[in-house]
């Protein structure tokens, strides 16, 4: 967690991560991609964080990005058979979700702000947590 002292107003990022050594050591070496896929497709630990940040009274902005191998472009090609080149017609490709799933909401804080994240499988969760200004 970081919490950025140099606003006006109270800022954090919190940055949580689900992998195991099999996947961290994919980096290290030169896995192929039918490797990497299994290696990826066998961690299936689901990580589930509750906590709480004392925090000053007022609205906060809550944005939370999870990023996970079920909408990459390389779980794409996996299920295409990680092709030379793409196989689909050029326009397809930009058909193909991969941007992180998204969540943002205004929550108003007495004194705790309450966070959790849940992973299931290889993944990331970033929380972005802003303090609305008074007006």
């Amino acid at each position: 967690m970081i919490k950025n002292d140099s606003e006006i107003e109270d800022a954090y990022v919190i940055v949580v991560l689900n992998y195991n050594d099999d996947i961290q050591h994919l980096t290290a070496r030169s896995a192929g991609v039918y490797e990497t896929n299994d290696v990826i497709n066998a961690f299936m630990d689901e990580l589930n964080v509750d906590f709480s940040i004392p925090v000053s009274p007022g609205q906060y902005v809550i944005a939370k990005y999870a990023v996970s191998n079920a909408n990459s472009i390389f779980t794409h090609m996996a299920h295409l058979g990680f092709p030379e080149s793409f196989p689909l017609p050029d326009e397809w490709i930009h058909l193909l979700s991969t941007e992180p799933q998204t969540q943002v909401s205004i929550e108003n804080i007495e004194e705790k702000l309450n966070i959790n994240a849940a992973i299931a499988g290889a993944g990331i969760n970033i929380i972005v947590i802003n303090k609305v200004p008074l007006l």
